[in-house]
């Protein structure tokens, strides 16, 4: 399904697989979930494989497909093995985001953040 051949490494203190009902154009990979020693509610990372850029009634959809009624902190990551979309949480404004990421050959992939 995906144009490219580069892979979004990710890792975290439990990964399970995103099982269900894809969308159209849409394919479920993994999900990360990351601890939370602060009981805060954590964050889970769901990924997922696009052919093509995704729409964003697309996202609206993986997003909903994953987050359901939980009460977590959600980031959906979709890639068609060259650019990476970013997808989460509400901002200020009360609109979700959208953040692209080109993965540039022989560059290193490295998100590094503060919690």
């Amino acid at each position: 399904m995906s144009k490219g051949t580069r892979a979004l490494a990710l890792s975290a203190p439990q990964a399970i697989s995103w099982t269900g009902s894809a969308p159209t154009g849409a394919k479920l990979d993994r999900v990360f979930i990351g601890s939370d020693p602060d009981g805060l509610g954590g964050i889970q990372v769901a990924t997922v494989t696009v052919a093509s850029a995704p729409t964003r009634t697309l996202l609206d959809k993986l997003f909903a497909l994953r987050k359901g009624n939980r009460a977590i902190t959600l980031l959906l990551a979709a890639t068609d093995g060259v650019t990476t979309w970013l997808y989460g949480p509400v901002n200020r404004a009360g609109f979700r985001s959208v953040l692209e990421v080109r993965m540039e050959p022989d560059e290193p992939e490295v998100f590094t953040g503060d919690a």
